[in-house]
């Protein structure tokens, strides 16, 4: 519950952010005024990347909503917020089962003891919630959450399924169950929720040593393949009757083999390091244990082949976290969010791990991560010198507030601090042969938390202020000032797409100003005698009635 309130906090600081979260919002309120539910549109145009189900449900919060942009908004980021708690929720469930199968056997590592109690389950829970990645991605109006969220509930279903060998009803109910959302997931970021659901199952399953017996004789295929078609299967059908080979050739075409292959719109060309760096990044600190619970559960004897099959999710977690990241690290186009799925399987590894260590190996573990929280706090203190040096003005302009208001990163350097101090006192007042791992982890969890209040949130209001809210007054200018048939024109705003939301009519983009000059002049003077030009301050060649000035923008009107 905390944790969804501080999502929901975090999406009421700031409107659209620009320049992905508004071709969503946008596509899903021209559903809502169409009624055309099947074909996603932006901007008069056929949007083909992403399939329906995102659309869908910020769809429906829109029109449950029924308000003005500022209600809309927060109705549209609504779907992430239940999607990164109920994310959330499922890594609960995991944990909890997990949890109860290691008190039932006993089954520990030789001088560690099994710790924390429900606790333990609950620790995954706010770890989820508060990493970087689900802060920042859970309270946007992308399909990233969603599409976590649906492929770790697919996961958890799959693998709850396959502890329920010595109950075939709900055995294979599970396995339908999972099927089912990952047809959703499939229906929210395309086939490679499919790709990578099966391919985490058979490493697993290979890993394991029982991909013979699940494959061939548990899972139920035909009631399986039936629950994924009948849920995933119409509105691709639906599109392919309606558009075609465009279709065909846009959605799988370029946006998915092109995206992957070859790399597009500018998202390829990285270096080899980034897919690392994100993932550490996005489930920091708790990513810091990966390369020790994998060294552990390699060196526990055929990759834990003889533990129970209750007892086997650090396998299943490294079979997820090793099958995302090399899918997403072969692709040519690569972006952050990409790496989001990697996160779940990075806590669940860590709380894992952490739960089973004695005294000694977490006092050491501990002291890491203290260091580390101490350089981000020490890095995000220089963090307004570093904007300050940017080209852009809008950055720097956010560096100069921070400068001036330095309540959000000095509260922060002074919670990751105590927070690592308090970590290390805990570790070394341990007992020899037993170390509680919940209160080192949830002063970690403190930590987040007060990122998120005193650094993120403040973050995103400051680039609101400066970036986004300038765009919304030229959008609401445009809206009272457009004459009937009057085209719109914007000039270096092409990546500002929430000019369109927020004056909810079309609007023609164009890099350069002659190129919108030579569009303007082959307009039908009979049928668009002017034009409204919104162009940045300072951009010469368009002579008209002024009808803006400020936050970097003008607004004229020109006759053609």
């Amino acid at each position: 519950g905390a944790g969804g309130a501080l999502l929901a906090r975090g999406a009421a600081v700031a409107g659209l952010v620009d320049d992905t979260e508004p071709l969503f919002v946008e596509a899903a309120r021209q559903m809502v005024v169409t009624g055309d539910w099947i074909s996603p549109q932006f901007n008069a145009q056929l949007r083909l990347d992403k399939p329906a189900l995102l659309y869908w449900a910020v769809g429906a919060c829109l029109r449950a909503c029924g308000g003005g942009p500022s209600c809309s908004v927060l109705a549209a980021r609504i779907p992430s917020v239940v999607s990164a708690v109920a994310a959330a929720t499922a890594v609960y469930l995991l944990l909890d089962r997990w949890r109860e199968a290691q008190e039932v056997t006993g089954e520990v590592r030789r001088g560690a003891r099994v710790q924390g109690g429900p606790s333990v389950a609950h620790l995954g829970l706010a770890a989820l919630v508060l990493s970087p990645g689900v802060l920042a991605w859970g309270q946007v109006a992308v399909a990233d959450m969603m599409f976590t969220s649906l492929l770790t509930c697919a996961l958890s279903a799959f693998y709850t399924a396959y502890t329920l060998r010595d109950r075939p009803g709900r055995q294979k109910a599970s396995f339908m169950a999972s099927s089912v959302l990952l047809a959703l997931a499939t229906l929210t970021k395309g086939p490679v929720a499919f790709v990578l659901g099966w391919a985490v199952a058979t490493g697993f399953l290979l890993a394991a040593g029982t991909a013979r017996r699940v494959l061939l004789h548990e899972i139920p295929w035909l009631r399986c393949a039936l629950a994924f078609i009948a849920v995933a299967a119409p509105w691709y059908a639906m599109m392919v009757a309606t558009h075609g080979r465009l279709f065909i050739d846009t959605f799988f075409g370029y946006h998915h083999f092109d995206r992957f292959l070859v790399g597009v719109n500018w998202h390829g060309g990285r270096p080899w390091w980034f897919g690392v760096a994100a993932t550490l990044a996005l489930a920091f600190p708790w990513s810091l244990f990966a390369p020790w619970a994998l060294h552990n559960l390699a060196t526990r004897g055929a990759l834990g082949r003889k533990s129970g099959r209750a007892q086997q999710l650090p396998l299943f977690s490294a079979a997820w976290l090793l099958s995302g990241f090399l899918l997403f690290a072969a692709s040519a186009s690569q972006l952050p969010s990409y790496y989001l799925p990697c996160v779940p399987p990075l806590v669940l590894l860590a709380v894992c791990l952490l739960d089973t260590q004695p005294a000694s190996r977490l006092r050491a573990a501990w002291s890491v991560v203290g260091v580390c929280w101490v350089a981000v706090a020490a890095a995000l203190q220089r963090a307004p010198q570093t904007l300050l040096l940017a080209s852009d003005g809008v950055t720097r302009s956010v560096g100069q507030a921070l400068q001036g208001e330095r309540r959000a990163v000095v509260l922060w350097g002074i919670a990751a601090t105590v927070a690592a101090a308090g970590a290390a006192l805990a570790a070394a007042s341990a007992k020899r042969e037993e170390a509680s791992s919940v209160p080192l982890a949830a002063s970690m969890a403190a930590a987040g938390a007060l990122l998120a209040l005193n650094t993120l949130h403040p973050s995103l209001a400051l680039v609101d202020r400066f970036r986004q809210s300038p765009v919304r007054a030229a959008a609401r200018e445009v809206a009272r000032a457009q004459r009937p048939q009057e085209p719109v024109v914007a000039v270096e705003a092409r990546h500002l797409p929430s000019l369109v939301f927020y004056a909810q009519r079309p609007v023609a983009f164009f890099t350069t100003a002659d190129e919108a000059r030579r569009a303007i002049a082959g307009l039908d003077r009979t049928l668009h005698p002017t034009a409204l030009v919104l162009c940045p301050s300072g951009t010469a060649g368009f002579r008209g009635e002024v009808l803006r000035q400020g936050g970097g923008w003008n607004l004229v009107r020109v006759t053609t």
